[in-house]
Order: structure tokens, then sequence, then C-alpha cells
């Protein structure tokens, strides 16, 4: 097979103090792509590289010192993807009309728009989020939902394609939406190729509120404390009776107040609890799946089996095995 016949660029944007993993993340992932595509001598390749207002040094969220491949006036016109990066000081990064003019103009050029954490807030500024499902970090989800009460959040998924537009949830997520847009550009294979020289997931199970669960617990939030408790008491009886007993409520107002607050039954976030420390007790020892069940609070090992299935789509021993 002849060496690339066509050339994607692959432009990540930065600027000061944006999410240091959301601007190298997604890099690394095509950058390792374009090493194996190049080996593979396929017909489409990569050129990835940093864009930003000038090519000084800056430096993003860790304090590492990045220099800039290029800046707005010299960025190639082929530019193929754009990646938007996110940053904790967002609603600042909001005030750069320079920087949100760029992202407008290019949004129209570009055969694909994606935003990493909470870069989808400055897509959002510029409309160009209106009318889509998206998604972004889950600790930014209701902020944004104030910002921008137009939009359809989905605080649970780790990515979302609406059109030629791509959201992602935060931080390392921006690694598995940049694993399938390599998919989706060259194949499955090269993808998994790319995930298993990373060590990571190729589609990692669950969505990103498996990993919320345990800090939203620790926020000063209605039920904080009873959540606080439940962690620390999943092999006890965490039915909706004995919950409701415990904040000296009835069942029926416990399971209505405790619906509008984290969003889930009671029932349905016990579960969630269980399988997220099941799933910690997996990965950090080798503890046998019975003596997990017992200590997560499942009745057996084939309900905690059932439980894993319905959340993640995998069983506990498949999920032991891929991690």
């Amino acid at each position: 097979m002849d060496i690339a016949t066509e050339t994607r660029s692959i432009g990540v944007l930065i600027f000061p103090e944006a999410q240091v993993l959301d601007v190298t993340g997604p890099h690394e992932v095509f950058s390792s792509a374009r090493h194996l595509l190049e080996k593979a001598r396929a017909s489409i390749g990569y050129d990835v590289f940093l864009v930003s207002k000038t090519r000084k040094p800056l430096k993003v969220s860790s304090g590492i010192e990045i220099v800039p491949d290029y800046d707005f006036q010299s960025c190639p016109s082929s530019l193929d993807t754009l990646i938007v990066p996110g940053a904790e000081n967002i609603r600042q990064v909001l005030e750069d009309s320079e920087l949100l003019n760029w992202i407008g103009a290019q949004s129209g050029n570009v055969r694909r728009l994606v935003s990493i954490c909470t870069g989808a807030f400055l897509l959002a500024d510029l409309g160009l989020l209106d009318g889509k499902r998206i998604t972004t970090h889950w600790a930014y989800c209701e902020d944004m939902r104030r910002l921008f009460p137009q939009l359809k959040i989905d605080s649970d998924a780790i990515f979302i394609q609406e059109g030629n537009v791509y959201t992602s949830a935060g931080v390392t997520a921006g690694i598995d939406l940049s694993l399938a847009l390599i998919e989706e550009d060259v194949g499955k294979k090269i993808a998994m190729s790319v995930a298993r020289k990373l060590v990571v997931f190729y589609r990692r199970p669950g969505g990103q509120k498996q990993f919320s669960d345990f800090l939203m617990s620790q926020s000063d939030s209605p039920f904080g404390a009873l959540v606080d408790w439940m962690i620390e008491n999943l092999s006890e009886d965490l039915s909706i009776e004995m919950l409701a007993q415990r904040v000296n409520m009835s069942q029926r107002n416990f399971a209505r107040k405790f619906k509008e607050v984290r969003g889930e039954t009671p029932g349905k976030f016990v579960e969630r609890l269980r399988i997220c420390q099941a799933r910690m007790l997996m990965e950090n020892s080798d503890v046998v799946l019975k003596t997990v069940a017992r200590k997560c609070g499942f009745n057996t090992e084939e309900q905690m089996r059932r439980a894993f299935q319905r959340e993640l789509s995998v069983t506990p021993n498949e999920y032991r095995t891929r991690f």
C-alpha cells in the first residue's frame, strides 16, 4: 500500500491555564495513531499540532510551559478537526473575544468541531451547541445549565456526537472521544492498537456518574451526610425504609425528595454506589468475587453480576480482566 495520500490536520487549541490533559490526551492519541498509520503505510495519515493566539510559550493548568506550533494567522487552512480544551477558569476564558472569534470562524470550515471538558462552554457561548444534545464535566453541568438554559445537557455521557460537533466529559474523556474519532476515520483495529499502547480502555464501561458519586457525597448538598454514611455502610440494609428512618422522613416523602436532589431513585443510587465500591475492590485487590459481593452489600454474587451488566454492560469477571 502507498504512503498516505490524504493527511488530516488535527489542531488542538491551547490558551493560558487550559487543562493540560484536555490538550495532551487527544494530542497523544492522534500522534500515536499517526505513527501506527505510517508504519502500516495506510492511505490516511494525521498531522497533529497545537495552535494558539501567538507562538509564545504559555503555561497550562499544571504549570507546564508549552510552545504552540502555530498562531491563529499561520494555522493551516486545511484544518480538518479542531479540538477545544477546557479550563477551571472557563468563565474568564469566555471573556477572550479574540479566542472566541477564531473558534467561530473555524467552526464553519472544519469537518469536525470537538470540545473537551469545559471547552463546551466556549462552543455554547458561540451558539454552536444550540438544539444539540451535549455533555461536559459532571461537576460543571449545573453551571452550564444556568448559563445556557437552552442546551440539552447529558451529565452522564462520556462523549456525544451531534452532526459534526462532538462534546466530551471531563479531562481523560478526551482520550475516549479521540479514540472514537480515530475509529471513525481509519477503523477499529488502529483505534484498539492505540488504546493498548496507551494502556487505556478502548471503550470504558459506564458513564461519568460512576466517578461523581463519591465526590458529590462530600458536598453540602441535601442528603450529603446520608450518602457519606451509606458509603461507610454499604454492606448494611440500605432499603428505602431504613434510609427514610435515618433522616426522619416518611418513605414516600424521602423517595420523592431524594430523586429530586440526586436525579434517581434511592434504590438505583445505592446499587451504583455498591458497583463503584466493588470496582475499587477488584481494581486494588485479588479478593474473590463472592467476598466482593458480600462486602459491597449484594445478597449474592449473581445479584452483583446482574447489577454490573445493567450499569456497565460487562460482568464482574469481564471487568476485572479488562482492567
